[in-house]
């Protein structure tokens, strides 16, 4: 479900009514997790306030987020994304009961999951300058600093005998070299990579 917006309509609803969102989930029908919980938008991880397990007869997710709008002239637009929800998730049955008191019931179709996403590392190239900055707060290595022997470092490691060669050649060596590069030379040359700086 996450990654389809309830993300931003939990965060939207801490920030109207500072209320946490209540996730209830069983896997097996018989015992159902109970989470109350906010987002901490700077780790991007759950910040939980109450967890219990009872026993239950039924199977399923629900999240169940308070927050403050007008749906009197938002009802169509909330009602087109559930029903949109509902087309990129046939695995999922979901159902809406808007204030009104009319029901929305969507129907699962299929009965097997697909895949679990996979995580994937930012790419130095489609990344932002916060973004790095947060990684780089977080991170517990230290970075090797650009002086005269890590210089020499990486001339040695990439057979760097020419002095004169272009950006691009550089960046060709290191990546027919990458397999065989120590840590730190690797940091420079990922970092020089993105800046477009030669030595």
């Amino acid at each position: 479900m996450f990654g389809l917006g309830a993300t931003m309509a939990i965060l939207y609803g801490q920030i109207t009514t500072n209320k946490p969102v209540i996730v209830k989930s069983s896997t097996d029908g018989k015992i159902q997790d109970e989470y109350e919980m906010l987002l901490d938008i700077q780790k991007n991880k759950p910040v939980i306030l109450k967890h219990e397990t009872k026993e239950v007869s039924k199977f399923g997710l629900s999240v169940s987020i308070c927050l403050e709008g007008d749906y009197a002239k938002a009802g169509t637009k909330i009602r087109d994304y559930v029903y949109q929800t509902s087309l990129i998730t046939p695995y999922a049955t979901i159902t809406f009961d808007d204030p009104k008191g009319e029901k929305y019931r969507y129907t699962k179709v299929i009965r097997t999951m697909p895949p679990s996403p996979t995580i994937i590392r930012p790419h130095p190239h489609g990344i932002d300058v916060e973004t790095i900055r947060r990684m780089l707060l977080d991170t517990h290595y230290q970075i090797p600093a650009v002086d005269d022997n890590m210089i020499s470092k990486v001339r040695k490691e990439l057979g760097l005998a020419n002095k004169n060669l272009s950006h691009s050649e550089i960046m060709d060596k290191t990546q027919k070299k990458w397999k065989s590069l120590t840590r730190p030379v690797r940091i420079v040359m990922a970092l020089m990579s993105f800046f477009k700086n030669g030595f």
